[in-house]
């Protein structure tokens, strides 16, 4: 009888044991679904890390512009850069790059290459237009080599950059058409060359033949580093013949300038300047035929000199010659 209670009993403690246990991993499985959101917001963070872990230049880097201008452009600060350093501050990062801490300063060498295959690595160098491409080869622990291409666009030559001018701005009356041609040309701070980067077309003059103010027209079509059509007008004048001056003979405070005639002259205009060539006297003359004047009311002991122009009146309003082989003769008072 005992050993049969005693049986009983141990199989009702077993049947507890294994009910707790039951329980137990009831009590588990249902926090199971907890835990298995926790591990999938865990591997998606592990999934946005693994980008992170890209090696391929390829995937870091970008050029942002693909045309840059020559000369044509000004840095921060009124700095400017060549377009080599502006290349090379339109590098950017790409999302990859940016999460890989990638610095293309430490782990990368650049390097600028021609059309024809030169290389290029001195910032200082300054690119003229043409084709021309980035290459960018990453150093351990990265690896690979990306090339973007870019190009550098001709100076755009416009009116406000362009500076003309003919031989002279005064030519003596001839009784004919006069067509000076256009013989200084620059652009901006540059030395241009006629046919190699500019031609100039379509010379047309107005009012070139009669006293008095004419111009000349004509346009300048670039080339080669520069591009752009613009016309240009600029004024000469049709003068009378240039007076020679002859004589300034200095008194105490007065200057005697003597000066040649001028045939087709309707008078003169004498000018007393100072020696840092401020205007300080002015005698109109008029007629031809008188050659010489006496100025007075100047200081004593100054340093001052004088020059002639012939003037020629046309439709009431003067046309000035210009100066002649002596521009101008100094003189001290005494």
């Amino acid at each position: 009888m005992k050993r049969l209670v005693t049986a009983i009993l141990t199989f009702v403690m077993t049947l507890s044991t294994f009910g707790m246990t039951a329980f137990a991993d009831d009590s588990k499985a249902a926090e199971q679904p907890n835990t298995q959101k926790v591990s999938t917001e865990k591997t998606n963070a592990v999934d946005t890390r693994s980008v992170k872990s890209t090696k391929n230049v390829r995937d870091l880097v970008y050029l942002k512009k693909t045309s840059y201008a020559w000369y044509n452009y000004v840095g921060d600060g009124g700095y400017n850069p060549t377009v080599v350093e502006d290349v090379l501050d339109n590098i950017a990062y790409t999302t990859a790059g940016k999460d890989a801490d990638f610095d293309i300063d430490a782990y990368a060498t650049t390097m600028i290459r021609t059309s024809k295959g030169k290389t290029i690595t001195d910032p200082d160098k300054e690119l003229t237009p043409g084709k021309y491409s980035l290459v960018i080869k990453a150093d351990a622990p990265y690896t690979g080599t990306v090339e973007f291409s870019f190009e550098v666009r001709p100076f755009k030559v416009t009116a406000k950059n362009l500076y003309t001018n003919t031989s002279a701005i005064s030519y003596r009356y001839t009784g004919k058409n006069i067509c000076p041609k256009f013989t200084y040309v620059a652009v901006e701070w540059f030395d241009v060359k006629k046919g190699h980067d500019y031609t100039i077309t379509n010379y047309k003059y107005k009012n070139n033949k009669k006293y008095g103010t004419a111009t000349v027209t004509a346009t300048f079509v670039f080339k080669g580093d520069f591009t752009g059509t613009v016309t240009c007008t600029q004024k000469f004048y049709v003068a009378p013949q240039k007076a020679v001056l002859k004589r300034a003979k200095a008194g105490k405070k007065s200057v005697k300038v003597k000066w040649s005639k001028s045939k087709d002259a309707s008078g003169y205009r004498i000018s007393i300047h100072n020696a840092k060539g401020n205007l300080v006297k002015t005698r109109m003359i008029k007629g031809k035929k008188k050659t010489s004047c006496t100025i007075k009311g100047l200081k004593r002991h100054k340093t001052y000199y004088v020059t002639v122009n012939p003037y020629r009146k046309v439709k009431g309003k003067k046309a000035y010659g210009y100066y002649g082989k002596v521009e101008q003769r100094d003189f001290r008072t005494k």
